[in-house]
């Protein structure tokens, strides 16, 4: 990119694992090498409250077989969500407390992003989700979450894992206690441009004809599903759906697990080539 706007010459970085996790939106990037066909991983972490930000802590975006696979939608065009609110005078979109008109917007809230959400519940937007641990290791490149007080009000802890494992797929490990005094319905979600179909114990996805394959594991039961693209359709509809755009080769795949009060359990997904 660089040898495009000077005259000298550029080498790729020998560093396979990138950390920027000391400011307010830390995000760790993760690759196998620098060709079209290599994994390539990014998580970040942060908070909902700071300009310009999303409900998206905890999520990710993950490329491999020369496609990407997990991935964050363009947002709608802040006019458009803008006239919208006006219009319908259903609050602030510039609002960035807990509850305000702002993350009911479709692509801006937890639930059309790469994360979870827990009993239907909206992120906390003063929740500080840190990067805790950073991992180098080439059989396991990638970071570790914590989105403890990103999800307080609904579980005791929560941290997330993502790896690309032996430079061949992609692993995610979500750790949840459940609040002694209520379950922890969990709803993992991932945006997508491959075309996604429900097997019996999976989902797979289809770009070019090329295949990868999701499967999650867990000691409850996990219930997958493909959630609509459409606005006005979805299982939260906002307030000003109408208004926001329905995009073809927009996908919102993911699955359903409930984790008993009390209880902590692990949930890993893999992503892998079929």
């Amino acid at each position: 990119w660089a040898s495009k706007y000077d005259s000298n010459e550029y080498s790729l970085p020998e560093e396979k694992v990138f950390a920027a996790i000391d400011g307010k939106q830390p995000v760790v990037v993760a690759r196998t090498g620098w060709e079209a066909q290599d994994q390539y991983l990014a998580i970040k972490g942060g908070q909902a409250n700071l300009g310009h930000a999303h409900m998206d802590a905890g999520s990710f975006c993950y490329e491999a077989h020369g496609y990407r696979w997990v991935t964050d939608f363009i947002q709608d065009e802040y006019a458009i969500v803008e006239k919208a609110v006006a219009d319908l005078k259903c609050g602030d979109l510039w609002d960035y407390g807990n509850g305000s008109t702002r993350w009911k917007a479709f692509r801006w809230s937890p639930r059309q992003h790469s994360t979870i959400t827990v009993n239907d519940a909206e992120h906390d937007v003063n929740g500080n989700a840190r990067v805790i641990d950073v991992s180098r290791n080439e059989t396991a490149m990638g970071a570790t979450v914590d989105l403890t007080t990103t999800l307080k009000s609904e579980v005791e802890s929560a941290v997330r894992t993502a790896l690309i494992k032996d430079e061949e797929y992609l692993e995610i490990t979500d750790v949840i206690k459940a609040k002694d005094s209520k379950p922890a319905a969990v709803r993992w979600c991932f945006p997508t441009q491959g075309v996604p179909t429900l097997t019996e114990d999976g989902i797979e996805l289809t770009r070019e004809g090329v295949t990868v394959i999701l499967k999650a594991s867990a000691e409850y039961q996990v219930e997958y599903g493909i959630w609509a693209n459409d606005p006005e359709l979805a299982d939260f509809p906002t307030p000003f759906c109408e208004y926001e755009e329905v995009r073809d080769g927009e996908y919102y795949c993911g699955f359903k697990v409930t984790i008993p009060a009390g209880k902590k359990s692990e949930i890993k997904i893999t992503i892998k080539k079929k």
